[in-house]
């Protein structure tokens, strides 16, 4: 079995880091909006982002 690695930036606000299907995902975040993550027995199942234009 061979196990990769992921380097994760944690000063980075503008990025996210999730599970899903057993692999870490790195999720961009939008400048304005929101991003709701869907979650089942602590694995990530759907990321919904919503933009929001700025006025």
């Amino acid at each position: 079995m061979k196990k990769e690695f992921a380097e994760i930036d944690l000063q980075n606000k503008r990025k996210l880091y999730v599970v899903k299907n057993g692999e870490l995902i790195a999720h961009d975040l939008p400048e304005h909006g929101e991003t709701v993550i869907v979650t089942h027995q602590g694995e990530a199942k759907d990321i919904i982002t919503t933009v929001k234009t700025r006025l």
